[in-house]
């Protein structure tokens, strides 16, 4: 961070010259700027975490991973060749 501050931040400065209080000013918005961003995060963290509770939810969920499974399933016992190859692929390099 001591870097970020030292390196990136007087580019933003006006031209007469680096002066503590824009210094202070752009620091204060960085600062204000990443308590907005944690506390919006740790809102969604904190409301996503008792959305897998919920009966619709968990119902979801399963029929993804089960749609997706008998999808791959699907895929596996119709492809052509030996293995997991692509059509037309050779089998030995």
């Amino acid at each position: 961070m001591a870097l970020f501050f030292a390196r990136l931040l007087p580019q933003f400065q006006p031209v007469a010259g680096a002066s503590f209080l824009s210094m202070f000013l752009l620091g204060t918005l960085f600062a204000a700027l990443t308590l907005v961003w944690v506390g919006l995060y740790s809102v969604l963290i904190a409301r996503a975490q008792t959305t897998p509770l919920r009966p619709r939810a968990h119902r979801t969920t399963d029929t993804v991973a089960g749609t997706t499974l008998v999808a791959l399933g699907i895929r596996l016992a119709t492809n052509s060749g030996p293995g997991l190859s692509q059509p037309g692929a050779r089998a030995d390099p």
